[in-house]
């Protein structure tokens, strides 16, 4: 799926359309129009923000959030994985607490949702972005080992295709993958 289709896939979601779009980045509908027919990644960037589509904002920033810069964090690869693996714990137990603890599997809008169950979905999401952020320190602290990443995203990208999770025609960076040939 390309970036026009999931901005056009927010859109209707959104129950927006081209109009609510243009209020929403503060330009004209005639340049939204343009912009639709030959959009650039700035275009994108701001209809992202626009959005506030966490869908969008991974796709064309590559997180779904702000970046943190973690000045004072001890990075290397034993505190990093240590810090990981404590991270994982609690993501883990923050997954089970939920799913054993609460009637999740009905929720469809978080809104549907009582205190106690809105509870238990923020603490895996902030869970989740504390073994994100870890994740990153980790990659920081791999590649001061010498671990070849670009090795290791490419391995991953084999995975993801053989998994069914991403389409041969994805395009990955700056780079499109074309079947693992083109690997």
């Amino acid at each position: 799926m390309n970036k026009l289709e999931v901005l056009k896939q927010e859109m209707d979601r959104l129950d927006l359309d081209q109009k609510d779009l243009a209020e929403l980045m503060h330009v004209s509908r005639s340049t939204i129009c343009r912009r639709l027919k030959n959009p650039t990644d700035d275009f994108f960037k701001g209809a992202a923000v626009a959005l506030n589509s966490t869908r969008l904002k991974m796709l064309v920033f590559g997180d779904t959030t702000e970046s943190v810069f973690f000045d004072k964090a001890l990075i290397n690869d034993k505190s990093t994985l240590d810090r990981m693996q404590q991270e994982a714990r609690e993501l883990i137990e923050a997954i089970q607490e939920l799913k054993e603890n609460m009637n999740y599997h009905n929720v469809t809008n978080i809104e549907d949702c009582d205190k106690e169950l809105k509870q238990g979905y923020m603490k895996v999401a902030e869970q989740n972005k504390d073994v994100n952020h870890c994740s990153e320190h980790l990659d920081i602290a791999l590649d001061d080992l010498g671990v070849n990443l670009k090795e290791r995203d490419k391995n991953c990208v084999l995975k993801y295709l053989d998994r069914g999770y991403i389409s041969a025609d994805t395009k990955i960076k700056s780079t499109s993958f074309k079947g693992a040939s083109a690997l």
